[in-house]
């Protein structure tokens, strides 16, 4: 869910003109690559281990115009490590030097903590919440741990929700 509204964000913000970058921070389980079957030989990771610069692992995502991918790189075990103060500054420097708009697909939240690590460098933060398969304890743990107040701009994206209404099933069942 998170991934797919990242790229159809990222896609939509493209198509109006303005380049964007889709930086994939899932650094464990990374799909963007994939997604857009895209080949690629460095990423994210390679540029945290200091084997790359930043602009050689910006891609150009061919099938849709102004819109280039920082894909994660090889899959690490644990990323925490990497996450720097100044290779993040240096990384979030470039990007937004060079694109109208920087957008981060993270790790989920509350599984693994480089979403906070890069909070900072966020105007906006959106969770991607799946009807029926996030549980609603761990949202009500972020809000109760003030975990949310840490985060700019929070907004919530209900992912994989059922229409109700028999009208509004009609209606899209004939579309």
């Amino acid at each position: 869910g998170k991934s797919f509204v990242a790229l159809n964000l990222a896609s939509s913000v493209a198509a109006t003109g303005k380049r964007v970058v889709l930086v994939e921070f899932d650094l464990i389980n990374p799909t963007l690559g994939k997604k857009l079957e895209l080949e690629f030989e460095s990423g994210l990771t390679d540029y945290l281990l200091n084997k790359k610069e930043v602009a050689d692992i910006c891609m150009p995502v061919e099938q849709v115009e102004n819109l280039s991918l920082v894909p994660a790189g090889q899959p690490l075990e644990s990323s925490s490590d990497l996450l720097t103060q100044h290779k993040l500054d240096q990384l979030f420097n470039y990007l937004s030097s060079n694109y109208d708009l920087v957008i981060v697909d993270s790790a989920p939240i509350g599984l693994i903590s480089d979403a906070f690590a890069i909070s900072e460098y966020c105007d906006a933060t959106i969770f991607v919440v799946r009807q029926d398969t996030s549980p609603k304890s761990m949202i009500k743990k972020l809000k109760k741990e003030s975990t949310l107040a840490r985060l700019k701009n929070t907004s919530v994206v209900y992912n994989g929700t059922k229409t109700r209404n028999s009208y509004l099933k009609e209606y899209y069942s004939a579309q």
